[in-house]
């Protein structure tokens, strides 16, 4: 099986000999609206169409197409594209088989505890038609006016207090306590213990809502372990 057999009007084509001499693999089907090949590793195929345009099947379509995935040829399921580019100059081809498929788009960040709480409250005062306002507000303006809205409104409330009880990890906070430091504080004054260091730590927590208690046994070993690690990178984040 190869494109002369599967194409017979498909002229001789030189990208066709090219990409033989690259080690793909005629993998031309008479199903398919033009020829194609596909790399030694099944990773790349390329399409090359009729040089006329008025030739091709789709006739709006670019000559050529590579498409990215994981190929198999052997089997019925030839799998799908990861990937698809379409080019009108073979350079551009070889430039893509060249540089492999692009690197998958970075994943979504995950929602923060405090957008999702946010959507929800802000979900539910559209279905109650209420006005949006923070959550503590709302209750104390509806009352004893609507029991079932206040009884939602105070177990939101609770909700709320505790996500912003969920500590930050010691790395996450060197690196807040760092990049204040860098904005007011010089190295010198913290190497020294510079009591403006206290404050640069404070509100490193307060930046991710949580107010230090002294007491609080948690709390210093975050600070500690917060502290040398930024003293550990020299105050870099």
């Amino acid at each position: 099986m190869n494109y002369r057999s599967e194409f017979p009007r498909f002229p001789v084509s030189a990208y066709a000999s090219e990409l033989l001499t690259l080690g793909f693999v005629d993998q031309s089907n008479h199903n398919d609206s033009c020829p194609s090949f596909t790399s030694p590793d099944n990773k790349i195929r390329v399409w090359i169409d009729y040089p006329n345009a008025c030739d091709r099947e789709h006739k709006e379509h670019f000559q050529f197409g590579v498409d990215f995935g994981d190929f198999h040829p052997e089997s019925s399921e030839w799998g799908t594209a990861d990937h698809s580019e379409a080019f009108e100059e073979w350079d551009e081809v070889l430039a893509a088989i060249k540089r492999g498929a692009p690197a998958p788009a970075p994943a979504p960040a995950a929602p923060t505890v405090e957008s999702v709480l946010c959507t929800l409250l802000e979900t539910y005062c559209a279905s109650q038609q209420l006005p949006v306002m923070s959550a503590d507000e709302l209750a104390a303006e509806i009352g004893n006016s609507n029991p079932a809205q206040y009884d939602w409104l105070m177990k939101f409330c609770l909700l709320w207090d505790a996500s912003q009880k969920i500590l930050p990890t010691a790395e996450t906070l060197a690196e807040t306590f760092s990049r204040i430091m860098r904005k007011g504080f010089s190295a010198d004054e913290l190497a020294n213990g510079n009591p403006e260091t206290n404050d640069a730590m404070e509100l490193a927590f307060d930046t991710h809502g949580v107010t230090v208690n002294g007491d609080d046994e948690t709390h210093c070993k975050l600070w500690n372990a917060a502290l040398h690690i930024s003293k550990s990178k020299g105050y870099q984040s």
